[in-house]
């Protein structure tokens, strides 16, 4: 797990090496062991390493091939690298220095291309270059578990794992792209392809991008899609058990100490169960002083139950240190997420970086097996929509919205059933789940806009996540589940993971994100996920029954790493947000009328309304362009 540069100029001009040590250099904590560099002419490749296999100087990089026909800066992990070395060895015959899995990337590329992108099972973004082509690839793993963002104008392809080694050329405050900020406002993230910085964009998950001939394109390798067979209970239990016991296993690999981010929720747990003894080195809990929040006691069950060495960490204990904390993730992020759960997901990995240098997470399960409660509202709202009147569900759910305002509990019945009669409200049941995690409501838009974002404020900023519904295949409940592996899972819940794990030098391995797992739950029918009558993740959970987990565990509602945002923002975030949303509201006017700004935040906090998400994407926003200007 590392950081990667890289500068490309189109216009032939040789790279200069001060510009590749500083891009490194915005991004060291992603590699706190080691950086290496390799320049030829107007090709430049960085890395910042952080050491997991192969500690010797044989694992460090950029890593050239042994003729010299590809060198390569690459980030991730790849669990059959053992299996390709074998096949490259026998039959292709490649000399290998060390046991280093980034070894196998550039020989498998000259000998397979693009296909073997298919062949590696793990994690990846990488940058390859073919020097006698002068031929450069970018590429990024299926889902995007993985970062990997760029720039391109007439004369400079730049490329980085991170925003923040891209910036470091600008010579004031990054332009904001408006249409991605009213993405941005309306979700908490921008679609996978765009970002907040006007000409920077991550290359999309399972893409190429190939430089050659002084052509750039965006190739996709991978998408996400369902593909059902008709199993059985049993037998789909049968098949899982072995696969997981098998696929935990692979994402052992290592040569330093591993450990587990473990919450009180079946998907962490799952991975406890499939966990060899003595394997791993910590499991790590973050705890939260309201109840509702707090998951330390299953945890700390589900710990003893599978005999994990087992340690908690508050996500906050005070005012100060929770308002440090947030301008810390707002940094980590660029602000290109406003996503509460960073907090504690950050403080998590905070502590497992004390125990262990990578630490196993859950993450992915609910996107393929199917987590959210919102798949199954979303079906009951496709088969009822049609006869409830959008005037009807507007007033229902600001209902709702009403009677849930004080509220500092997890989202609550009525806030649930707010968010899904904005959705009806559109006027299209089959795009309600688009709604479901919505933070600004248009109600708000044209009182709060400004500036710039005036001139799209009549625009849809669901319009991308409502393509990827659109475009997915099957039943609402396939292309919900579908919408969300290709949208919500990678510019959401795994920039989270990378960016919060990497800003501590900490490896974060997802084994539901393994191919042969992904393809599994993408071949199980919607009856085996998510019954008609009964809760989420059904087979997971019967698989959890079997592997002995902890009852309430395998019974029990998700939870997840949320924290109390409208409690946060009314008390330890208050002060952060007075000053910045309100006593220097005008460095804001560029996007936001401050009169409206005082609005929702004196609404929220008197209690007359919980604009709690809105405001915590608006706080991001601020504090992040307070960063860079």
């Amino acid at each position: 797990m590392c950081g990667v540069v890289g500068i490309y100029n189109l216009d032939r001009a040789p790279v200069d090496r001060t510009d590749l040590q500083k891009m490194a250099d915005a991004v060291s904590h992603r590699g706190p062991d080691g950086e290496g560099f390799w320049l030829k002419g107007h090709i430049g490749l960085g890395h910042r390493r952080l050491a997991i296999r192969d500690l010797t100087d044989a694992g460090r990089q950029p890593m050239v091939e042994e003729s010299g026909r590809a060198v390569a800066s690459y980030n991730g992990e790849i669990y059959n690298d053992a299996a390709l070395r074998r096949t490259l060895q026998q039959h292709r015959g490649y000399a290998f220095r060390g046991h280093c899995d980034a070894e196998v990337i550039c020989p498998s590329w000259l000998e397979f291309g693009a296909e073997c992108l298919r062949m590696f099972e793990g994690m990846f973004a990488f940058a390859l270059y073919e020097p006698e082509r002068d031929r450069l690839v970018l590429a990024r793993d299926r889902v995007g578990i993985k970062p990997l963002y760029y720039s391109l104008n007439d004369r400079t392809l730049r490329f980085a794992s991170e925003i923040k080694s891209l910036l470091v050329f600008e010579g004031g405050p990054p332009a904001v792209d408006s249409r991605a900020l009213h993405e941005f406002l309306a979700l908490g993230y921008t679609a996978p392809s765009r970002s907040l910085v006007e000409g920077v964009k991550p290359l999309p998950p399972g893409s190429l991008l190939i430089v050659e001939d002084g052509h750039v394109r965006v190739e996709e390798w991978w998408r996400p899609g369902r593909a059902t067979r008709d199993l059985s209970l049993h037998d789909a239990l049968e098949a899982f058990q072995s696969l997981w016991k098998e696929t935990v296993q692979s994402t052992l690999i290592s040569d330093v100490p591993v450990g587990l981010l473990l919450s009180g929720g079946i998907d962490s747990s799952l991975i406890a169960a499939g966990l060899p003894e003595g394997a791993i080195d910590a499991a790590v809990t973050v705890g939260f002083g309201e109840k509702s929040y707090d998951e330390t006691a299953l945890a700390s069950a589900t710990a003893e139950r599978y005999g994990l060495p087992h340690c908690t960490v508050s996500v906050s204990d005070g005012a100060e240190e929770l308002d440090l904390l947030f301008r810390r993730v707002v940094r980590a992020f660029d602000g290109q997420l406003a996503d509460s759960s960073a907090l504690a997901f950050y403080q998590a990995c905070r502590r497992g970086r004390e125990f262990a240098p990578v630490m196993l997470t859950g993450d992915g399960a609910d996107e393929f097996f199917a987590g959210y409660e919102t798949y199954h509202a979303s079906r009951l709202a496709a088969r009822y929509g049609p006869f409830v009147p959008s005037s009807l569900s507007r007033g229902l759910s600001r209902a709702c919205s009403w009677i849930s305002r004080s509220s500092e509990a997890r989202l609550t019945t009525w806030e649930k059933l707010g968010r899904l009669f904005e959705g009806l409200a559109t006027g299209s049941s089959d795009l309600v789940h688009a709604q479901w995690r919505r933070y600004l409501y248009a109600q708000w838009i044209d009182r709060l806009y400004a500036g710039e974002l005036r001139d799209v404020a009549a625009e849809n900023p669901l319009i991308n996540y409502e393509s990827a519904l659109r475009s997915a295949q099957g039943s609402t409940f396939d292309r919900a589940l579908v919408a969300d592996q290709a949208f919500y899972l990678p510019s959401d819940m795994l920039q989270k993971s990378d960016m919060m794990s990497m800003a501590h030098g900490l490896e974060v391995r997802v084994p539901f994100l393994q191919p042969a797992v992904i393809d599994f739950a993408c071949s199980l029918s919607d009856s085996l996920l998510y019954p008609r009558s009964g809760p989420p993740k059904r087979l997971l959970r019967e698989a959890l029954r079997r592997f002995g987990g902890v009852p309430e565990v395998v019974s029990g509602a998700k939870k997840g790493f949320n924290v109390p945002v409208a409690s946060f923002l009314r008390g330890d975030l208050r002060a952060l947000g007075d000053r910045l949303l309100l006593r220097e509201a005008d460095r804001l006017r560029q996007w936001f009328d401050p009169l409206a700004l005082k609005a929702l935040w004196d609404a929220h906090q008197a209690r007359e309304a919980n604009h709690g998400f809105a405001l915590w994407a608006i706080l991001t926003f601020a504090v992040w362009r307070e960063e860079v200007e």
